[in-house]
């Protein structure tokens, strides 16, 4: 009887738990991630100075999906012609990722 129950509630939680709603992501929840700069190719590189210009983005109300995943790739475009050839270029597609990931938290279609 009782594996039968926690079988149920098993099934049960599994079918329900992708049905909540998804919570914004927050400015220092994108900061941390941001500054971390995925695969470690960026020794050389002060993530902070590549992420912090997207607390214009991240830190103001935008009109919409389309207008903040705009904000971050007017951020993202030359900050990949300043990076081109160096090891931060990794840091800035990691935070314009990130950018359009907040986006995508804080203006769901």
């Amino acid at each position: 009887m009782r594996r039968i129950f926690y079988a149920s509630l098993a099934i049960v939680l599994l079918f329900t738990g992708g049905c909540g709603s998804a919570r914004p992501m927050t400015e220092k929840e994108f900061n941390g991630f941001c500054y971390q700069a995925g695969d470690g190719g960026v020794a050389g590189c002060d993530t902070i100075s590549v992420c912090n210009p997207y607390d214009a983005v991240i830190g103001a109300q935008q009109s919409s999906l389309r207008g903040c995943l705009d904000a971050c790739e007017n951020i993202h475009k030359p900050q990949v012609w300043q990076y081109i050839n160096t090891d931060c270029l990794v840091a800035a597609n990691n935070a314009w990722d990130w950018c359009q990931r907040y986006c995508r938290t804080a203006y769901p279609q």
